[in-house]
C-alpha cells in the first residue's frame, strides 16, 4: 500500500495523486501518517543540536528568559561565568567570619563585623509602625542637635541622651495592653538645665495632685517617714526639712494643728511625761498617772455624758489585783481595794478632809465600805479610829458609826425599839424602860376613828395609837385590843370616845390579842350609855406577873 498526495484546487475540488493516479489511498497531511520517517535529529542528519533534555529545560524556564529579555541590552554588562566566594571580590575582605556578622564598609573595603552601629534610620517621613530587633547592638537615633543612644542587651534597651539634645518633648509608655492609652513622661518649660536622678532601688515614683510649681521636697527619706500615711503638700512636707523630731514648744507638750489649719503648734492643755508615763491636763509637770490642774472656777471638772435608748449608763470602774496585768493573782486579807481622798490645804500642807474606801477585811472574800471626815484638823482616815461610817461585809453588812456602835443587820418586829447593850451593840427589843421621861412640849397622840356597824367583835389596833373615836354605834360590841405588848409588871391605858345616837351603845366585852378578858367596871357594875350624849370609856391594862387585869370606867359629857 502506498500514499499519494491529495489536495484541492482553488475551487475546492479534490486533487488526486498525481504521482500515481491509480492509487486509491488518500493522505491526511499528518506527519505520523508517513512511513519510513526518521525518529531523531540525527536521522535528519543534524549532529550538533540541543538534546531533548536541554530543550525540555529551556521550555520549562521560558518565563525566566522572558524576564531576562526585559532587562534590555545584555551586551553592555559583564557576566559571572564561573562559581566563586564573595571574598574573591577585590573590594571585600573576610577574616574568620562568625554567625550573625554583617558586611561593613571601613572606607576602603567591605569587611565582616558584628558592629552594626553607625547606620542611619531615617524616620522623618514614617507615618506607620515598625519594629527593630536587637541582640547586643547599639541603636543611635539622631536628632537635629543631639541624639538618643539606645543600648540593647539581654532584651533590655537603655536610653542615654546626648548633652545637646533638646528636641524631645515627651516619651510615651504603652504598658501591658496595646490600646489607645499610654503613660507620657514629659516636662514643663524649663528655665535652666535640670537633672532628675532615679534611685538605685525598686519602687514607685510619687506624684502630686496639683502642680507644685518651683517647690521641691528637701526632706530626707527618714524625715518623710515621720509623716507616713499623711497627705500633705510640698510646702507642708518641707516643714520637716532637717527635722527628725518635732520640737516646737516646752517639754511634754502636745503638738496640734494651729488655728490657721495648716501649721503645727504646741499646747500645755495636754502634756505627756513619757519617762514616767504621766499625763497632765493643764499641768506641764504631771506627778501622777493623770494629773489635772485648774486655776479658776470650773477649770478642774470631769463630766461624762451618755445618751442612748437603753438602760445603760456611764460607768466608772476600777480594778485591783495582785501580780501583773498579764498574770493576775488574788487579793489578800487587808488589801486596799479603792480609795477616794478629798484633800484641802490647811495653811501648811494638804491633808485629807474626807475620804471613802473599799477594802478587804480580815477575810479576803469580804469587803467593807468606809467613810471618814476630818473632825480635829489632823485629817480623815477611813482605816483609822476616826472613821464615821462603815458597812462591814465581814459582818453581814452591819453598819457601824464612829467605831462606837453597830446597827443590827435585820429589822425588828412592829413597835420594837433599838436598845444598846452599853458595849456598842444595838438590837431591837419590845421593852422600853425609862427611869424618867421629861416632856417639854407636851404629848400628842394619834386619834383613830372606828365604825361600829352592828353587834359583834371589832379590832382596835394599838400599834398606831391608843385613843379611838366611835360615832353612832349600831349596837353593843366586844373590843379586841391588839399590839398592846405589855411586858410583865407593866401597864397601859386605852380610851374610846363614843358620840351616841338616840340609843346609846357601849363595849360590853373585851379581848387582848383575841383572848377574852374580864372588865372590872368602876362601881362594880356595867355602866349605861347616854342617849344623844358623849361617853368616854377608859380601860387600864395591868400585866401582873403575866396575868392581865382590866379596869374599866365611863365618864359622860
Amino acid at each position: 500500500m502506498g500514499y499519494f498526495l491529495k489536495g484541492s484546487d482553488n475551487r475546492g475540488r479534490t486533487i488526486k495523486n498525481i504521482l500515481d493516479p491509480t492509487e486509491s489511498n488518500d493522505f491526511d497531511g499528518a506527519y505520523s501518517s508517513l512511513t519510513g520517517t526518521p525518529t531523531t535529529l540525527a536521522g535528519f542528519g543534524i549532529t550538533d543540536g540541543a538534546t531533548d533534555t536541554e530543550l525540555s529545560t529551556a521550555t520549562a524556564n521560558s518565563s525566566n528568559w522572558d524576564t531576562a529579555y526585559g532587562w534590555g541590552d545584555h551586551s553592555l554588562v559583564g557576566y559571572l561565568t564561573t562559581s566563586s566566594n564573595i571574598s574573591d571580590l577585590a573590594n571585600v575582605t573576610i577574616t574568620t567570619p562568625s554567625s550573625g556578622q554583617v558586611l561593613k564598609y571601613n572606607g576602603s573595603a567591605w569587611v565582616n563585623s558584628s558592629d552594626a552601629g553607625g547606620l542611619t534610620m531615617n524616620t522623618a517621613a514614617n507615618t506607620g509602625t515598625g519594629s527593630v530587633t536587637f541582640a547586643s547592638e547599639s541603636l543611635v537615633v539622631s536628632g537635629t542637635t543631639g541624639q538618643i543612644n539606645a543600648e540593647a542587651a539581654a532584651n533590655y534597651i537603655t536610653l542615654s541622651l546626648a548633652d545637646d539634645i533638646n528636641s524631645i518633648t515627651s516619651i510615651s509608655f504603652e504598658g501591658a495592653t496595646d490600646d489607645a492609652y499610654e503613660v507620657k513622661l514629659t516636662s514643663t518649660d524649663a528655665t535652666a538645665d535640670r537633672t532628675i536622678t532615679l534611685p538605685d532601688t525598686t519602687g514607685y515614683i510619687a506624684t502630686f495632685d496639683t502642680d507644685p510649681g518651683s517647690s521641691t521636697i528637701t526632706s530626707t527619706v527618714a524625715e518623710l517617714n515621720i509623716l507616713d500615711g499623711v497627705t500633705a503638700t510640698a510646702t507642708e512636707l518641707n516643714y520637716l526639712d532637717g527635722v527628725t523630731g518635732i520640737t516646737l514648744g516646752s517639754a511634754n507638750e502636745i503638738a496640734i494643728v494651729g488655728t490657721d489649719g495648716s501649721s503645727l503648734t504646741t499646747t500645755s492643755v495636754l502634756t505627756i511625761d513619757n519617762s514616767n508615763n504621766y499625763i497632765g491636763i493643764n499641768q506641764t509637770s504631771p506627778e501622777v498617772t493623770l494629773h489635772m490642774t485648774g486655776e479658776g472656777a470650773q477649770t478642774a471638772q470631769i463630766r461624762m455624758e451618755q445618751y442612748n435608748d437603753t438602760s445603760d449608763a456611764p460607768d466608772i470602774r476600777t480594778r485591783r489585783g495582785r501580780g501583773t496585768a498579764a498574770s493576775q493573782s488574788a487579793v489578800q486579807s487587808g488589801d486596799y481595794i479603792f480609795r477616794m481622798n478629798a484633800e484641802y490645804y490647811n495653811g501648811t500642807s494638804n491633808i485629807v478632809g474626807g475620804a471613802f474606801a473599799f477594802d478587804n477585811t480580815n477575810n479576803a472574800a469580804r469587803t467593807q465600805f468606809s467613810v471618814a471626815v476630818d473632825t480635829d484638823g489632823t485629817g480623815a482616815d477611813v482605816a483609822g479610829s476616826n472613821g464615821q461610817f462603815k458597812i462591814d461585809g465581814n459582818d453581814s453588812g452591819a453598819i457601824t458609826f464612829n467605831n462606837a456602835y453597830k446597827f443590827p443587820t435585820a429589822d425588828g418586829s412592829a413597835n420594837q425599839f433599838l436598845q444598846t447593850n452599853g458595849s456598842g451593840a444595838l438590837s431591837f427589843t419590845s421593852d422600853a424602860t425609862f427611869d424618867t421621861i421629861t416632856v417639854d412640849d407636851g404629848i400628842k397622840e394619834k386619834l383613830q376613828t372606828k365604825s361600829i356597824t352592828s353587834t359583834g367583835t371589832f379590832t382596835f389596833q394599838c400599834a398606831s395609837g391608843q385613843i379611838f373615836y366611835v360615832s353612832s354605834p349600831a349596837g353593843n360590841w366586844t373590843a379586841n385590843f391588839t399590839d398592846l405588848t405589855i411586858a410583865s409588871n407593866y401597864a397601859t391605858t386605852t380610851t374610846i370616845v363614843i358620840v351616841q345616837g338616840s340609843t346609846a351603845y357601849l363595849p360590853t366585852g373585851i379581848a387582848i390579842d383575841g383572848s377574852s378578858a374580864t372588865i372590872n367596871w368602876q362601881g362594880g357594875s356595867a355602866p349605861t350609855g347616854t342617849n344623844n350624849g358623849i361617853d368616854v370609856v377608859t380601860f387600864s391594862f395591868l400585866n401582873v406577873g403575866g396575868t392581865y387585869t382590866v379596869l374599866g370606867q365611863l365618864t359622860d359629857f
